[in-house]
């Protein structure tokens, strides 16, 4: 089996039925394949703009290149996805549709419009309301505000100053170095007891 076969075996063992397509490497392959392409490469009508974030049109990479970088990617996402969970990072559905709002503004389009954009781009509102939660707590993964839920408590740091570790970085320093004066050799009882001084 080919190193990418068991690394995308490997990044799609989450359970099918829980992940939507976005999230699979296959479809996510297929996915920024469809985005690269230009709307007379694909086939397709050009839709007027984009309503799930993604990257502007470009030539498209060879296959094995996307796929390498999709694979990434989706490692990267599940690590980060796990750090989130970890930390306890939740995102409520209220924040999702706040930002599934400012989308359908930034269209200029009704709820009926924004559905049928959708569905031109292969995706349903869930799908978009996964893919919005997930760039949303990874988004809070990258800026670093995990770390600020992260809470310690008197009893471990306690517990850290009392061990051998803590008691090493908390011990004074010292700072001692060896100090030459030259007297000639010749010198007087007094010019070496000047220089002692």
């Amino acid at each position: 089996m080919p190193p990418e076969t068991a690394l995308a075996d490997e990044v799609a063992t989450a359970p099918q039925d829980q992940t939507p397509a976005a999230s699979r490497p296959t479809e996510r392959i297929d996915m920024a394949a469809m985005q690269a392409m230009t709307p007379a490469e694909s086939g397709v009508e050009p839709a007027p703009e984009p309503i799930a974030p993604g990257p502007e049109p470009m030539a498209t990479p060879p296959e094995d290149v996307l796929r390498s970088q999709v694979l990434e990617k989706l490692i990267v996402d599940r690590l980060q996805l796990q750090m989130a969970d970890r930390a306890g990072v939740r995102i409520s559905d209220a924040e999702i549709n706040q930002a599934i709002g400012r989308m359908q503004q930034a269209n200029q389009l009704t709820a009926e419009q924004f559905a049928q954009q959708l569905q031109l781009e292969g995706m349903t509102l869930e799908d978009l309301r996964h893919q919005v939660r997930r760039e949303m707590v990874i988004n809070q993964v990258q800026q670093g505000r995990v770390n600020r839920r992260i809470q310690i408590t008197e009893q471990e740091i306690d517990n850290f100053l009392n061990s051998t570790e803590g008691k090493f970085w908390t011990s004074p320093d010292y700072q001692l170095g060896h100090i030459l004066i030259a007297v000639a050799s010749g010198g007087s009882d007094g010019e070496t007891a000047a220089a002692r001084t």
